[in-house]
């Protein structure tokens, strides 16, 4: 059984990088018009992408907001190497993240460009939607599961994509039978051959670090809960461990560790103290490389 790392925005964020809030208000003031949006983050996107296409801007779609993302792309990368580090050094070869930037792959190669290393990035035809595509650098794997800043068309910000994402993993992941109406998980997820990166929450154990699991990230949400439902119901072919840490603080969110305990997650818990978030992602690589070597 392979081991699989998961890396959210938490680790840029403690480095300074953007977060979801200042996104959207530099999108407001980019484009003259209210930060006073919904509370939902993705949808708080789509309420302003749809209100500066409507005015006739000179923008697509796909193009609106990406001169403000690239800007995540210039993060501290000495600062970042220092850190991640200590999880390339891990014992695993696959590696999912939520980010657009290209900080993991900086670490690897100093001289990193997206234009440089196209021959090493595996379907770069999926225009859309990351199904496969993914990045080989030496003997890392590299998915960039809600897009990446060198194809625009991927990244995931609104509802729309988000949704759009997760009815590809589903398509894949899925064998529908029309004799009794239903839906059940392929056998090939379990096979060697790479169909979807969904396929590794049900076959690797899974290391899940820096990432908040909003509600817009859907997808996850929904490998998650269909793969607890799967073991409650006796799939013997699950036996994997799914391993989320969770960070904090003053005061944890009980209801949200509750809820991922509910659909089989082990939660770790990992206080930061003093503002000390990149000591507490120190420890938490030290963790991920104890439980690996027990």
């Amino acid at each position: 059984m392979g081991n699989c790392l998961v890396i959210g925005n938490g680790i840029n964020r403690c480095l300074g990088g953007m977060s979801w809030e200042k996104l959207l208000t530099e999108i407001a003031s980019r484009y003259f018009t209210s930060a006073d949006t919904v509370a939902s983050s993705t949808l708080a996107f789509e309420q302003l992408k749809c209100a500066v296409l409507s005015r006739n801007w000179n923008v697509s779609a796909d193009d609106f907001a990406f001169d403000i993302l690239k800007e995540l792309d210039s993060l501290p990368q000495d600062e970042y190497n220092q850190l991640f580090n200590h999880y390339l050094q891990l014992n695993l070869d696959t590696i999912l993240t939520t980010n657009f930037d290209y900080s993991i792959e900086k670490s690897l190669i100093e001289d990193f460009q997206y234009e440089k290393y196209t021959a090493n990035i595996v379907t770069p035809q999926e225009r859309k939607c990351s199904r496969i595509r993914h990045i080989k650098i030496g003997d890392k794997r590299i998915f960039h599961i809600h897009g990446e800043l060198g194809k625009k068309a991927t990244l995931c910000l609104g509802n729309v994509h988000y949704a759009e994402n997760l009815s590809i993993i589903m398509k894949y992941m899925l064998d529908y039978s029309k004799d009794n109406d239903s839906y059940s998980l392929k056998e090939s997820v379990f096979a060697e051959d790479l169909i979807s990166w969904a396929q590794f929450f049900f076959k690797d154990n899974i290391y899940m670090v820096g990432l908040g699991l909003y509600e817009c990230d859907m997808d996850l949400w929904w490998l998650l809960s269909y793969r607890r439902q799967l073991s409650l119901e006796g799939d013997k072919r699950i036996k994997n461990k799914i391993i989320y840490y969770y960070l904090y603080e003053d005061k944890k969110d009980q209801n949200f560790k509750d809820c991922l305990s509910a659909m089989g997650v082990e939660v770790r818990e990992q206080i930061v103290k003093n503002g000390g978030w990149k000591e507490a992602y120190i420890n938490i690589a030290k963790d991920i490389e104890t439980i690996m070597e027990a």
